[in-house]
């Protein structure tokens, strides 16, 4: 279709031959046009459309991606009101200090049960095992106890940020899915930069971290830039690094890039990435 047609002349470069196609689609595709002006640096038309979209979509979170990396480095008002200061709301707290009741070891036991795949060179994913479709329809003890710990994590957050004027906050989602799976990285796994386009608030869990690592090996690493955006100024690109302990729960907006700095030990990296993922609701008829 044409937004396929469309990703694929954009990611090939083809910025202006892309943009007819993007604009005929949905939500995604809409986020891409801006990109691909932004790479134009066709300035007028680029915030004419931000302008635009912010009004129709103030939640589109690919979106408030390009529109907060682009207007520091434009120096322009940043004005997609999804989540103008991604960084200021990381979130990291240590549960294994607040739950009592979460046994590690024993989780781990029961997502070794659960089928994984892996990853030697995907598009965001290397040298990994995943798990498929959502951990948390496996209905274990441990698994229910980390869901209701998380979702009690995530109210917190909104409660923390409930001040906030951003979409993020003000449009919250009524209802929401928890959807999660399983990292375990083998020496030199990471992720490259990406973004939860489905997602509202992302967040990881670190299980199980290598002792034998240096400096900032196995880092969470948080950034304005990715998607290779072209980049004005080298001064403006924010970012920051959080080296994960045992029991870290890191919580982010979906619209916030990050990677994982890779690790040279031998030993296994173990984590839950998850989203909470708004649902559409169906009206009743």
């Amino acid at each position: 279709g044409n937004i396929a047609l469309g990703s694929c002349l954009q990611d090939n470069g083809q910025f202006k031959e892309a943009i007819p196609y993007l604009k005929k689609f949905g939500i995604a595709s809409k986020a891409r046009v801006l990109e691909c002006l932004y790479s134009l640096k066709k300035v007028t038309e680029y915030k004419k459309y931000l302008s635009e979209l912010s009004k129709k979509d103030p939640t589109n979170i690919r979106a408030a991606t390009i529109s907060t990396f682009a207007s520091r480095q434009l120096n322009i008002k940043e004005i997609h009101p999804f989540c103008k200061k991604p960084l200021d709301f990381i979130s990291i707290t240590n549960i294994k200090s607040l739950s009592q009741s979460l046994k590690i070891k024993d989780l781990s036991k029961d997502i070794s049960q659960i089928e994984e795949f892996w990853e030697s060179s995907g598009k965001v994913t290397r040298k990994a095992f995943k798990t498929h479709g959502n951990i948390f329809d496996h209905k274990t003890e441990t698994i229910m106890n980390l869901k209701e710990i998380i979702l009690s994590q995530i109210q917190k957050y909104k409660q923390t940020f409930s001040a906030n004027k951003y979409s993020i906050i003000t449009h919250w989602p009524n209802s929401f899915l928890l959807y999660g799976w399983h990292v375990k990285y083998e020496k030199l796994g990471h992720q490259a930069e990406h973004i939860h386009p489905d997602g509202w608030i992302s967040g990881s869990f670190y299980i199980k971290i290598p002792k034998n690592k240096k400096n900032n090996e196995g880092s969470i690493r948080f950034s304005l830039h990715g998607f290779n955006y072209p980049v004005l100024d080298k001064e403006k690109i924010l970012s920051f690094e959080h080296v994960p302990k045992d029991g870290d729960l890191v919580l982010f907006p979906s619209s916030l890039f990050h990677s994982t700095i890779p690790c040279s030990s031998d030993e296994q990296r173990h984590m839950i990435a998850f989203d909470i993922r708004p649902r559409k609701i169906k009206k009743m008829r």
